[in-house]
């Protein structure tokens, strides 16, 4: 779980994606008996770890979901049968900050199509189509031959083995998500040619705030910076992602959430917020806004009932009724 809008379904095959992580472009797949995946651009060293980093396959999800069906909650209980195998993403946080800044009152499509531009203008360019389909397979070839693993199973923590992947065929080129200093020298009519809009000052005003925060804290960069929040407590990192310009509570918490370890962080909507009323404190229902405090409100109901990863409970709470989560009737594969 997570929102991200850098991965795409692949032209051809059923159940493939590809995406780029830092300066790879990847794919991953799924099939009947597992979870591939490859390096279709950048060295395939390092890939499985940063495969099992971004999708926190090491966080042991059992003794989670035990805890959270034996919390006294119907939902949660019904959640944790129906969605055995949900994860939060683990996101690098500069692309996850301006993703969600660049999402203010916007749709996706019109989103994943503001973050491609700004890719396009302002990021590395990787690689492209013809560099894709040029690059020699015998590497492959010879690493899916000495590693004929049977692929692990999700419960491990461990991915499938990194097996062969036919070449693809991408007709777009591929580039890494620009660094904060490259934000923070563009100008904002150039941010605002890409469709921006009004968000056009917000991101270059947070890239411009990051670069000084870094030079500040003695950080090479504003991307070092914001890795640094991981370690921080919950209140000092919010305090930091408000301190940046068109960066409000649910996005500050959002981006803790998926990208800076804050794993207790509670995004709320009126959504959350009606699901908190209804299943946790009925007398909120005399609340009548999302006000600041009742914000905060509402998330520490989820922290003292579900602990230190109810943001993570937050996120699996997010289907319309308990009543009509189906058990799953798919295998669990490996990732």
């Amino acid at each position: 779980n997570g929102q991200c809008f850098g991965w795409r379904p692949h032209e051809h095959r059923v159940d493939e994606y590809v995406g780029v992580l830092g300066r790879r472009v990847v794919s991953i797949r799924q099939t009947t008996s597992g979870t591939e995946f490859a390096a279709m651009h950048g060295r395939p060293e390092g890939l499985e770890e940063e495969l099992i980093d971004y999708f926190q396959l090491r966080t042991p999800l059992s003794s989670l979901y035990a805890q959270w069906a034996s919390a006294g909650c119907r939902r949660m209980e019904a959640i944790s049968r129906s969605l055995p195998g949900l994860r939060i993403l683990r996101q690098e946080p500069c692309e996850c900050l301006f993703s969600f800044i660049c999402s203010s009152n916007n749709n996706v499509p019109r989103i994943t199509l503001i973050l491609d531009r700004m890719r396009e203008r302002y990021g590395e360019r990787l690689c492209a189509k013809a560099a894709l389909d040029s690059e020699a397979t015998a590497e492959a070839e010879a690493e899916a031959e000495a590693e004929a693993a049977e692929p692990a199973e999700l419960a491990t923590g461990a991915p499938a083995r990194n097996k062969l992947m036919p070449r693809m065929d991408i007709s777009a080129h591929w580039h890494a998500f620009p660094p904060v200093e490259v934000l923070a020298a563009a100008c904002e009519s150039e941010l605002r040619e890409l469709g921006l809009g009004y968000r056009a000052k917000f991101v270059r005003n947070a890239a411009v705030k990051l670069v000084a925060a870094a030079e500040r804290e003695g950080f090479e960069s504003g991307a070092a910076y914001l890795l640094s929040l991981r370690s921080r407590p919950r209140p000092e990192v919010i305090s930091a992602l408000l301190a940046l310009d068109g960066v409000g509570p649910k996005v500050a918490d959002c981006v803790a959430l998926f990208s800076l370890d804050q794993v207790d962080a509670i995004p709320v909507d009126t959504h959350v917020w009606r699901i908190a009323c209804r299943d946790y404190d009925t007398s909120l229902s005399a609340c009548r806004s999302l006000t600041p405090a009742v914000y905060e409100r509402v998330g520490d109901l989820f922290r003292r009932r579900f602990g230190d990863h109810a943001g993570w409970v937050q996120r699996a709470a997010t289907p319309p009724s308990p009543l009509r989560l189906a058990p799953p009737t798919h295998r669990r594969v490996a990732i």
